[in-house]
C-alpha cells in the first residue's frame, strides 16, 4: 500500500535517507520523492532540472505503516503521514 509523508519543502532527501538509516529494509518496499524534468533554453542552450512533482511529499510503498509511522514521530523533519490513523483519531 502507498503512504504519503508530508515534510518540510526541501527535506524530502533529507528524510528519505534518514528512513534508510532508521528502519528495517523489510519494513518498506520502495521510498522516493517524484520528480520531473523541465527544459529550458537560454542564450541558445537548452538546460534540463530535476523539479520536485509534489514539494513536501514523500512516497513509501509499505505493508506496515505503524512501524514507519513510529519512526517518523521521533524525527524533527516529519510532519505528518497521510493515512494512517493518529491516536487522537486525525488522519
Amino acid at each position: 500500500m502507498w503512504y504519503v509523508i508530508q515534510t518540510k519543502t526541501g527535506d524530502e532527501p533529507l528524510l528519505k535517507d534518514l528512513l534508510k538509516e532508521l528502519l528495517r529494509s523489510e519494513s518498506y518496499r520502495q521510498c522516493f520523492v517524484p520528480l520531473y524534468e523541465e527544459v529550458r533554453r537560454s542564450g541558445g542552450k537548452c538546460r534540463i532540472y530535476f523539479r520536485r512533482f509534489f514539494p513536501g511529499y514523500l512516497f513509501v510503498d509499505t505493508d506496515q505503516p505503524e512501524e514507519i509511522f513510529r519512526t517518523l514521530k521521533r524525527t524533527p523533519e516529519f510532519t505528518r503521514l497521510l493515512g494512517v490513523k493518529e491516536a487522537d483519531g486525525m488522519t
